[in-house]
């Protein structure tokens, strides 16, 4: 690093800048480590210098996973006993924080259990954005955010486009992130792998993360909402949510396993769980309750105008009953009797469905633009269906009387009063 921005130069005294808002003093050279070390950097900076360069309070979570800890022992270590204060220690400070992680190990053995993830959200639920500038932007924007480990994209089905996941091998990913398809466009990024991410740690400060990999577009809302930018951090501590991808066979049986295992890790704390399913319909509850009115109300109108067209039809063919008498004595058939009473009702039916065709039309497509995604109103089948039906209730109430009557006796036809 010393040749790489100094050359042949003395850098002792240098300033160098980090991620263009902190300056460090070099004080001296070091030997590149080896190529097989655990241990690989190019510069040391002071661990302390963390607390003004972090967020607030992040440096103070016992459960960061980002940094490693090192233990010099001396020639009177005693091994049990060190991990016997570690083990103490690690309940005194991680508590809460370690059953959250602990409940992952005794679920991978649950029958039924196919795959677990912690995140910070479900989707489906409502979070809110903070402000990002990302690369090549001028000015800062809000963008939304979660947190989740490197399993959940698996979990949740979610395709990577470009990149790669979340790594737990990698100390980096915990300045990384992966962003969703939507997000690279907004931010113009033709090659967003690499490209880097600023949120603001304060007064001209920021903490830069570098993209890893591009998702595919998901919803992570509802469908009257448009997939927007999205950036997703490495989950390491503090998780709210673990969803499990659980198999429907012996259902209850599975949930009654997690329980058990969850109970063991966490007595104290209720069991609770609820269905992605159930999450995403109460989206859609409007809708679902909306739909379920206008089928009782269709049904009870279509009911109605079938009562109606037979009483119509009833009353039409009494009224007329002398006439089809008559038309029986000049020799007029059964078929021809009927069609002279369905062509009365014909006009008014095609005039009511372009009617009701139009009326339709027009407020279905109004209700589907309260969705950011939605079908166009164009299938031809659905007014035909609806159209068929008219002509059926027409058919049987007017085609059923003026058949009856055509059926009857002239004779007896008119000497009807």
């Amino acid at each position: 690093m010393a040749r790489k921005y100094f050359g042949d130069e003395n850098p002792v005294g240098e300033i160098i800048r980090l991620n263009n808002a902190h300056d460090y003093t070099v004080t001296g050279i070091v030997a590149n480590p080896p190529s097989n070390s655990h241990i690989s950097f190019s510069a040391v900076v002071p661990f302390m210098s963390l607390y003004e360069t972090r967020a607030p309070g992040s440096m103070d979570q016992w459960l960061n996973l980002s940094y490693f800890t090192y233990f010099k022992a001396n020639r009177s270590f005693k091994k049990t006993a060190f991990f016997e204060s570690l083990s103490d220690l690690f309940e005194e400070r991680f508590g809460e924080q370690s059953r959250e992680y602990g409940i992952d190990q005794h679920l991978q053995g649950v029958p039924g259990v196919n795959g677990i993830a912690f995140s910070s959200v479900y989707p489906g639920e409502e979070f809110s954005g903070t402000v990002f500038k990302p690369e090549g932007a001028e000015e800062e924007s809000i963008i939304n955010y979660i947190y989740a480990d490197p399993r959940y994209c698996g979990l949740m089905d979610i395709r990577l486009v470009e990149g790669r996941n979340f790594d737990p091998a990698f100390a980096t990913d915990s300045l990384a992130v992966l962003v969703n398809e939507t997000a690279a466009r907004t931010f113009g990024w033709s090659d967003p792998v690499g490209m880097t991410i600023g949120r603001p740690r304060g007064e001209n400060q920021f903490e830069t993360y570098t993209v890893i990999g591009v998702v595919g577009d998901f919803h992570f809302r509802s469908m009257h909402r448009l997939v927007e930018p999205l950036i997703i951090h490495l989950l390491r501590v503090n998780p709210r949510y673990m969803t499990l991808d659980i198999s429907p066979v012996n259902f209850h049986h599975t949930i009654a396993g997690i329980k058990e295992a969850w109970d063991k890790i966490n007595p104290d704390v209720p069991f609770d769980f609820a269905l992605l399913s159930d999450k995403y319909d109460s989206h859609y509850r409007a809708e679902i309750q909306l739909g379920r009115i206008f089928t009782f109300f269709s049904l009870m109108a279509f009911l109605i105008a079938a009562l109606g067209m037979y009483g119509l039809s009833s009353f039409m063919v009494e009224n007329r009953t002398k006439e089809i008498g008559v038309r029986k004595v000049f020799g007029a058939s059964e078929r021809s009797i009927v069609l002279i009473f369905f062509r009365q009702f014909g006009w008014w039916l095609l005039i009511a469905n372009i009617v009701s065709w139009v009326v339709a039309w027009y407020f279905i497509g109004k209700w589907l633009e309260m969705f950011a995604y939605s079908i166009p109103v164009k299938d031809p089948l659905v007014f035909a269906g609806a159209a068929l039906m008219s002509v059926f209730v027409v058919f049987m109430a007017s085609g059923y009387q003026s058949l009856k009557a055509a059926l009857i006796d002239p004779a007896r036809s008119l000497r009807y009063e």
